[in-house]
């Protein structure tokens, strides 16, 4: 239900910004000063039309950004094709450099024989601030598999994937 709502929102919002778009006003104007003829609303409007021509600017930009966001929080969201898998994180540094860059080889030579989740963090963004502070790593690059820190350092190939196998046989195992 919410993603209809979320739909009908955006596509009434895309309509208003039709409606109010600035480039419409030498039709839209005339017509609405035409339909409140008589009026201190069609006066006002005849006076002030920079002034509608700023709102109506406004309510267009406005009904654009709502139009977007609300017909981008109606599609459903991807499907995890990794739900379930392990999930291995490198966290790494720009001062590491060619130590980080191996460890991203290597890991990514390991994720063409074994299935994960794979994310390179940098120590200094809030979630490798959050791992330092939680796994007490000091240097770069380290791998956390599912939470654990399991090295430090450049794996070799076949340690990485000795690393990585109790986790992924732990996730095949029907519990």
């Amino acid at each position: 239900m919410s993603r209809i709502w979320h739909t009908i929102k955006g596509y009434v919002a895309g309509v208003v910004a039709f409606i109010f778009c600035p480039c419409h006003l030498p039709i839209t104007l005339p017509l609405l000063i035409a339909l409140t003829a008589g009026t201190a609303f069609s006066a006002w409007l005849a006076q002030n039309i920079f002034l509608v021509g700023v709102l109506s600017t406004v309510i267009f930009v406005g009904g654009l950004v709502l139009a977007f966001k609300w017909t981008g929080e109606a599609k459903p969201p991807l499907p995890d094709i990794y739900a379930g898998l392990p999930k291995v994180t490198l966290v790494t540094s720009s001062a590491c450099g060619a130590a980080c860059r191996d460890a991203m080889s290597v890991w990514q030579a390991v994720r063409e024989e074994h299935r994960f989740k794979f994310e390179e963090v940098d120590i200094i963004s809030p979630r490798g601030r959050d791992l330092v502070a939680r796994h007490n790593i000091f240097t770069t690059p380290a791998a956390v598999i599912n939470d654990s820190v399991v090295m430090r350092g450049v794996p070799s190939l076949e340690r990485a994937q000795e690393a990585v196998r109790p986790f992924i046989a732990a996730e095949a195992q029907p519990g």
